[in-house]
């Protein structure tokens, strides 16, 4: 749920694009008219520059509606095949371009939610609401699963972490908490910027 679709991170590795250092950095957005970018930068160089990218999209306008909850998968298989679903729907990759084999964060920096690693200062940052922010490694799923998820969400149930869940984080605190807890077994430590807080009531 968000103010616009115009270019608002949903993730992004530490100091992504113009570090000088790593080659292995990778941000997720929102677009204004493409859907969501996938995109790899090699930024051990001066300025970075772009090694992959894909976009998800859907084929039926009117599905992205600002201001309005929606349930996002993003994943990528072990052929490095981008694939993504929104409320429960298929989305389509297009102007695909570059290597998609790229290792994702191999030197193990912090990752950012809802913000962009430029420089680490959290800039494009997401202006709206978030829950049940999950990361999976090792696991793929199929379009009947996409489907029982988005179910649950919309029914309000809360999902249950397994092995391949490496960070969960719920939004179920108190209104005006910046306290947030990784409920999955990897136990992340995870700081609050920004302002982001835990906001019950959306109306």
């Amino acid at each position: 749920n968000n103010t616009t679709w115009g270019a608002q991170n949903l993730f992004s590795t530490q100091y992504f694009w113009s570090d000088g250092t790593y080659s292995d950095c990778l941000q997720i957005r929102t677009t204004a008219t493409d859907g969501f970018q996938v995109q790899f930068v090699d930024a051990s160089g001066t300025g970075g520059s772009q090694t992959y990218e894909t976009f998800l999209r859907s084929g039926t306008a009117g599905d992205f509606i600002f201001q309005h909850w929606h349930h996002v998968i993003i994943q990528r298989n072990s052929s490095n095949i981008w694939s993504g679903y929104m409320d429960g729907k298929a989305l389509t990759a297009h102007s695909t371009a570059g290597t998609a084999a790229r290792i994702i964060n191999a030197a193990g920096r912090s990752i950012i939610v809802g913000g962009s690693g430029q420089g680490g200062s959290g800039n494009a940052s997401w202006n709206g609401f978030m829950d049940e922010y999950i990361l999976w490694t090792g696991i793929n799923f199929n379009a009947n699963t996409v489907i029982e998820r988005y179910q649950a969400g919309r029914a309000g149930n809360h999902y249950t972490a397994n092995s391949s869940c490496v960070l969960h984080i719920k939004a179920d605190s108190t209104y005006g908490d910046t306290t947030f807890t990784d409920s999955s077994p990897s136990a992340q430590t995870i700081t609050s910027v920004n302002g982001a807080q835990h906001h019950i009531d959306d109306n």
